[in-house]
């Protein structure tokens, strides 16, 4: 409801806020829709669908949060430079909406990038996909000699770079009370901090577990 009401105002669109909102909504909404049909197909036949079935999930949920990840962690940034130009009483410029469309696809060909990794089987595999307690399939690390590309590298580029930035991003706002007391400033900023804090609140503890 809310991308369709943003997508169909004219005025709404105007705001690159609310199209960096837009494009947040769609990787998660393509996860949760995917994620409804694989259990329902699986539901049905009353156990997992396929080996095939298990690795495309893998890639989907890999896609999904790694660009939801990525998307936070340009959002943040740009609350951040509205706040520290505010602070610093110059005037902030937010990118036009056509840099926000780029930035976007950017990220969204970033996350298809890491995520087709998962296709790539045989000696230049660089994970597994297993079904985790018969639950959901995952990337998983091959029984030996991955964990320095685990934790190194994918587990960094996947969502690891993002929630540290963004999690530095909120302790230098509060640590420079960088948040104005009053205004559509302090508003907006809260209003994308509530996202921001669901992203960290989930995420975190996903990948630690």
């Amino acid at each position: 409801m809310v991308f369709c009401g943003i997508l169909t105002d004219k005025h709404a669109r105007k705001s690159a806020f609310n199209v960096y909102l837009l494009f947040l909504m769609f990787p998660d909404f393509l996860y949760s829709f995917l994620c409804f049909m694989t259990c329902l197909m699986c539901a049905l036949k009353g156990e997992y669908w396929s080996p095939s079935m298990c690795r495309w999930q893998a890639v989907y949920l890999v896609y999904a949060n790694a660009a939801t990840a990525w998307l936070n962690a340009l959002t943040t940034r740009e609350i951040y430079l509205l706040l520290l130009n505010s602070n610093q009483r110059r005037r902030y410029f937010p990118p036009t909406i056509r840099k926000v469309c780029q930035q976007s696809a950017v990220v969204y060909l970033y996350g298809l990038f890491i995520s087709l990794w998962i296709l790539v089987d045989g000696p230049w595999g660089l994970h597994d996909v297993g079904a985790l307690y018969g639950f959901v399939c995952l990337p998983v690390q091959f029984p030996a000699g991955a964990n320095a590309f685990w934790y190194l590298l994918f587990i960094p580029i996947f969502m690891g770079i993002p929630i540290l930035y963004v999690l530095w991003i909120v302790y230098d706002i509060y640590a420079k009370k960088l948040l104005p007391p009053t205004g559509k400033r302090r508003e907006l900023t809260i209003y994308f901090f509530r996202i921001t804090f669901i992203f960290i609140f989930f995420w975190i503890p996903t990948v630690l577990v």
